[in-house]
């Protein structure tokens, strides 16, 4: 991981879905809660499946680092509330920067999207100084 400041404005974001440690063969699988728990079960500082982020549109799942204040939860899956799916993995981030384009009516931020029915989970601008 590098130091260097972000450059994408979804840097960050994507920064929290990379503390993942599981099969890429689980990416985008959609499942039952039951069955997130069971695939990632309570291990060594970790606790268990528990809800990191309830946002309007969606809900993240994840373990929390037991022996840290440090930033080390693990962002494991997503519920979207729109399509009621548990998804693995993170939801599509696409980065938006149009300010270049037509400053008085670009936008400069990302976009969070459901990888099961598409759906804008959530759309976050950051304001321009």
């Amino acid at each position: 991981m590098s130091l260097a400041p972000p450059s994408l404005p979804s840097d960050l974001e994507r920064l929290k879905w990379e503390r993942r440690s599981f099969p890429s063969d689980l990416e985008g699988r959609v499942v039952s809660l039951d069955e997130l728990v069971a695939l990632f079960p309570e291990v060594n500082h970790f606790s268990g499946i528990q809800v990191l982020e309830d946002a309007e549109n969606y809900r993240v799942y994840g373990r929390k680092r037991q022996d840290t204040i440090f930033f080390a939860d693990q962002y494991l899956a997503y519920e979207c509330k729109k399509c009621n799916s548990l998804v693995i993995g993170s939801p599509n981030i696409s980065d938006e920067d149009s300010i270049g384009c037509s400053p008085l009516a670009g936008r400069r931020g990302y976009d969070l999207s459901c990888k099961h029915c598409y759906a804008r989970l959530e759309d976050v601008t950051f304001e321009l100084s």
